[in-house]
């Protein structure tokens, strides 16, 4: 949505950067009146999503462990481990060497899917 708005705004000529739909930014805006009447629906838009996914995004951030591997922080870290769940599955096909593809109605998927191999 914030993406959306900078692109309303460039076609009108006007160039927005951060996050332009805060207070303080909002406020600061010098754009036609046009792109303000595009912007004001995409602004509550954001900050509605931003108001629920604050307290979500913390709450997740704080059952982070301490020591996290190198490159990864809090919030990325506890999206990944609930996405992957158990990290335990790919050890198999990782330590054997064998790349193995996806079936799914037929067709393949995954690196076998390339090998000429079906």
């Amino acid at each position: 949505m914030a993406a959306q708005g900078r692109s309303h705004a460039l076609y009108y000529g006007a160039h927005l950067e951060g996050a332009w739909w805060t207070e303080a930014l909002w406020q600061e805006l010098a754009v036609p009146p046009i792109v303000l009447e595009l912007l004001e629906p995409l602004r509550r838009l954001i900050q509605a999503v931003e108001q629920e996914l604050t307290p979500l995004s913390q709450a997740l951030t704080k059952s982070a462990p301490p020591d996290l591997p190198l490159g990864l922080g809090k919030l990325t870290y506890e999206v990944l481990e609930r996405e992957v769940g158990d990290w335990n599955r790919f050890r198999q096909s990782a330590a054997s060497g064998q790349l193995h593809g996806h079936v799914s109605a037929g067709r393949q998927f995954g690196p076998a899917a390339f090998s000429g191999f079906h």
